[in-house]
């Protein structure tokens, strides 16, 4: 099976363009994969090899919220900061 075959068809429409950020765009958000992951096994199957593993552990899920972590940490930092200011000015 060629490797290019695997990929979803969007992303092979983009390459046949000779798009390829627009290939690796469309494989980020169809396998949610990030930009280095889906450059990668864009590139993989372009040299007719199959893509890297992923770094993942067997069973764990990829991390897709690490933006709302930061800025739930953010808030929090600027809340206890708050505080602390009144605190100290009160």
């Amino acid at each position: 099976m060629n490797p290019l075959e695997a990929l979803p068809q969007a992303v092979r429409d983009a390459l046949a363009r000779g798009d390829k950020i627009g290939a690796i765009k469309a494989m980020r958000t169809m396998r949610h994969l990030d930009l280095k992951a889906a450059k990668l096994a864009i590139e993989a199957a372009q040299q007719g090899r199959a893509a890297p593993a992923s770094e993942l552990a067997p069973g764990e899920e990829p991390n897709h919220d690490r933006l709302w972590h930061k800025v739930v940490e953010v808030l929090l930092l600027v809340v206890g900061a708050l505080a602390l200011w009144r605190w100290l000015a009160g």
